[in-house]
């Protein structure tokens, strides 16, 4: 158990009780798809030329990376495009048919060759179009930018290894977090907050309740600022007459209770305004929730109002729909996927499970310990579960599709398939804020690397800029997570 951690005595008591520990890819310089191992001193300018040649069109490295547009060619071989720090873990993953043999990695200004490894086979599903590979390069640590290399696949995109790849990272997401104001964030296109948004919002109420260090008065300001105009949003809305559903409103109402939990010794006024507009729009759901058939909302929010209020009633409902859904899973075991639409709600309803028991382990107030202990039993159970996932790297995102396509038995669309990688992508970031959260409360550095493994190939082919709001307040929540957590060790 970590020292200077804020935990709760109930949460600590459980955790003893029941844990047992048992691609930056820039192509300018080079989008060639194959490069010779060795290349006779003659060549240099010639391959100079080369790379002058697929820099044709941009405007420059700088101005590039400022500008990143992912390019259309895919060199399979697939790296974190924000770099790595220098003693991350480093693996690249490799797709292709009867793959073997060494991948090098070379210095890319000079063309010195740094490190040579063999890759390693990851799972190979019949189901799945292509193997995928793992190479690891680790023990590369010096700053630098580097390219990767391996005869049939071709070349990687280049990658930065800086020293502070923690502190980049994490002045890039608040630097974004800072631009958009308020309204912009909450809102697309003049319409209601979007689920995107008020999830973004609640990841970084939850990093503030964990990592408060992380929040400096600037950030935290805004932070605040989005709440009240959140609240003040809702207010209007009731006032227009404007019709939400159940989930929208039991939403607002958990982001809206969860905040005002963790604000409330730094700002009482806003701690009552968002707990009084929460309490109304989780009212309002309550009486329009009738047969909707899904009551994660309803036990998140439920759990969300009763760590911030202490009110029976809500305790009362907590326990209420958390055995019912237990009974349920129990009675319906979950079945073969048959359809993308059908695997994003039960990743989504499960993320929903998960942030009620977060609530619910984490509140002040009086509790059912054997709800609680079964909470932590399946909590742990389910970060088993993802380090399986986890170990695979890019084989989900890179192969998934034909996964999906292979089960449904039908041909999947561009749309469909985008959709495909737009979801795993949510369910890794999901996945992952699960494994941080655990680290920090439960094992105790366990599952740094993993986290931080999670963190880099989630990221082979997106800047941050590119990233939506809920995306990039998970990468937040994650990174401030595990910087706190080892700077604690």
């Amino acid at each position: 158990m970590k020292a200077q951690k804020r935990l709760l005595p109930l949460l600590a008591i459980l955790l003893v009780s029941f844990f047992v520990t048992g691609c930056s890819f820039f192509p300018g310089n080079g989008q060639r798809q194959t490069l010779r191992e060795e290349e006779s001193a003659g060549q240099g300018e010639e391959d100079l030329e080369m790379l002058r040649q697929d820099m044709e069109g941009f405007v420059g490295e700088e101005a590039y990376k400022k500008n990143f547009v992912k390019p259309q060619m895919d060199s399979h071989i697939y790296i974190d495009v924000q770099g790595y720090g220098s003693q991350d873990g480093k693996q690249a993953f490799f797709c292709g048919e009867n793959l073997q043999g060494e991948f090098s990695v070379y210095e890319r200004d000079s063309g010195k060759l740094v490190f040579a490894g063999r890759i390693m086979q990851t799972e190979d599903d019949p189901l799945l179009a292509h193997s995928v590979y793992r190479g690891d390069f680790s023990s590369v640590t010096e700053p630098g930018t580097y390219y990767i290399q391996m005869p049939v696949i071709g070349r990687s995109y280049d990658f930065e290894i800086t020293e502070d790849y923690d502190e980049r990272v994490i002045g890039q997401l608040r630097q974004l977090f800072l631009e958009k104001e308020p309204a912009v964030y909450f809102e697309n296109a003049g319409k209601e907050p979007t689920e995107d948004s008020l999830y973004g919002f609640l990841q970084m109420s939850i990093s503030y309740q964990l990592v408060p260090d992380a929040f400096d008065e600037i950030i935290l300001q805004r932070l605040c600022e989005e709440a009240s105009y959140l609240a003040v949003w809702k207010d209007e809305a009731d006032k227009r007459k404007d019709v939400l559903s159940a989930g929208e409103n039991y939403l607002i109402s958990t982001c809206l209770a969860h905040f005002a939990s963790v604000i409330q010794e730094k700002d009482a006024a806003l701690c009552r305004q968002c707990l009084q507009t929460s309490r109304k729009a989780y009212q309002q759901a309550a009486l329009a929730a009738q047969d909707t058939g899904d009551e994660s909302y309803s036990y998140m929010a439920s759990a969300a109002l009763y760590r911030a209020t202490g009110n029976a009633t809500y305790h009362n409902q907590v326990k209420k729909v958390y055995r019912d859904i237990r009974q349920k899973a129990d009675q319906d075991p979950k079945s073969d996927i048959a359809a993308i639409d059908v695997f994003a709600a039960e990743a989504d309803f499960s993320y929903r499970l998960f942030l009620a028991s977060f609530f619910y382990l984490t509140t002040e107030r009086t509790v059912d310990y054997a709800i609680c202990e079964e909470m932590m039993t399946d909590f742990v159970a389910e970060c088993a579960g993802y380090l399986d996932e986890a170990a695979v790297g890019a084989y989900g995102l890179t192969t998934g599709s034909a996964w999906m396509q292979a089960v449904t038995g039908k041909e999947l669309t561009d749309a469909q398939k985008e959709e495909w990688e737009r979801m795993r992508r949510q369910m890794i970031r999901q996945h992952a804020i699960r494994l941080a959260i655990a680290d920090y409360t439960v094992v105790g550095q366990e599952y740094v690397t993993v986290c931080r493994q999670q963190m880099h190939y989630l990221m082979h082919d997106t800047q941050l800029a590119d990233m939506q709001d809920e995306s990039r307040s998970a990468m937040w929540l994650i990174l401030n997570i595990i910087t706190g957590s080892e700077e604690t060790k």
